[in-house]
């Protein structure tokens, strides 16, 4: 895998193409991604805050202690979309009607983003800080919230079929209900 830093970006940054490439530490703030297809790719400590992903392709693509700020993410090509999460600082981003079967989000801090109408059957969000995101209409069988916190899901509202949750965190499944717990 070849690592690109930001010495070298300039060598490669106008392909349409990014395979095989791990990018460390490099601040692609505001870059248009738009078209380009991504795929067996790293971006490790990178800041990929408002980028813009338009009909982008990403296929196997990793993103490590990451800072992901405004992406809205619903307008990549989803054909043999697949990337995974770990670490990472996800805020402000809209994951809204898309399938994101498997995918892993653990350990990531993802605030006040939108997953309205995600198919999230079989994520793994464990030990994930989730405050002020949205989770309506979603479909979360199977999904691992096991160690994650901050969340407020309605179970009237959602598909929750097998979904894990630890004890100690379970009740942001309450919110929306006008009860009292002592």
């Amino acid at each position: 895998m070849t690592k690109i830093t930001e010495n070298n970006l300039q060598d490669i940054i106008s392909e349409t193409e990014f395979s095989n490439i791990t990018f460390s530490g490099i601040d692609f703030s505001n870059y248009k991604f738009d078209t380009k297809k991504i795929h067996d790719c790293i971006f490790e400590k990178c800041n990929l805050s408002n980028i813009s992903v338009k009909n982008t392709c990403f296929n196997n693509v990793e993103f490590i202690k990451t800072k992901i700020l405004g992406v809205d993410f619903c307008v990549v090509k989803d054909l043999l979309l697949y990337f995974n999460f770990k670490d990472c600082m996800i805020t402000l981003c809209s994951f809204n009607e898309m399938n994101l079967k498997n995918i892993g989000f653990g350990a990531s801090d993802i605030f006040e983003s939108n997953f309205t109408g995600t198919n999230l059957t079989g994520a793994d969000l464990s030990f994930s800080d989730l405050d002020k995101s949205i989770f309506l209409s979603s479909n979360l069988t199977k999904t691992i919230f096991t160690g994650a916190m901050n969340y407020s899901i309605n179970p009237l509202n959602n598909t929750l079929e097998k979904t894990k949750f630890s004890r100690d965190n379970v009740f942001g499944l309450l919110d929306s209900f006008d009860i009292i717990v002592e």
